[in-house]
């Protein structure tokens, strides 16, 4: 049992190496959405795009309130779950997983500049170590998906590269998993008594 658990978790690490340009890709893109999102508050506090994600993402954080603590972390946990299934599947369309995590860096960064509280970032370290990762690595999957459909490698074709490409993403999110389960409950039970002190 054992052998065969060392043996797939090897596996899965191969993937990720697999992928890690696109993972790279995926990293400078979330950079590159989170500078764009904080210098867009500085010109415009009021954008209606923006405003309109972090009103959204507000209520879902007011609906955690009325739960319980296990509740939270199963709903956090399957929405983020989600929202990486999207970003890789969507790979199909090669703009869909760069537009996610582009939005999803921009958000970040305009909602710092509306806080206008630095010490707010040390509040999102805690569970931001795995969540951030996790999209990183399922958006990086995505891109290579729509990559791999766009150019596929000398030598092989397009189905076989959808093939590797596929079983990778299958071996990469059963390490994502574990990383979105430990961030959902970090999140409600660390990071959100983090904001309420720093806040």
């Amino acid at each position: 049992m054992n052998g065969k658990f060392n043996t797939y978790l090897r596996e899965s690490f191969e993937s990720l190496l697999r992928t890690k340009n696109f993972i790279l890709i995926s990293a400078a893109l979330f950079i590159f959405g989170a500078a764009l999102g904080f210098f867009v508050y500085q010109l415009s506090p009021d954008n209606e795009f923006f405003s309109l994600i972090l009103n959204e993402l507000e209520k879902i954080g007011g609906g955690l309130g009325e739960k319980s603590a296990v509740e939270n972390i199963v709903f956090l946990f399957i929405h983020n779950l989600e929202a990486i299934l999207f970003s890789m599947a969507s790979g199909v369309f090669l703009f869909f997983p760069v537009l996610f995590i582009l939005i999803n860096g921009a958000t970040i960064g305009f909602f710092f500049g509306a806080a206008n509280n630095p010490a707010l970032f040390i509040a999102i370290i805690p569970h931001g170590i795995f969540e951030i990762p996790s999209f990183l690595i399922g958006t990086g999957v995505g891109i290579r998906l729509g990559f791999v459909i766009i150019m596929p490698k000398k030598g092989k074709t397009r189905i076989e590269c959808l093939r590797e490409v596929s079983s990778d993403a299958v071996k990469i999110l059963i390490l994502i998993i574990p990383m979105l389960l430990i961030a959902a409950a970090v999140e409600i039970t660390i990071s959100a008594e983090l904001a309420k002190m720093l806040v």
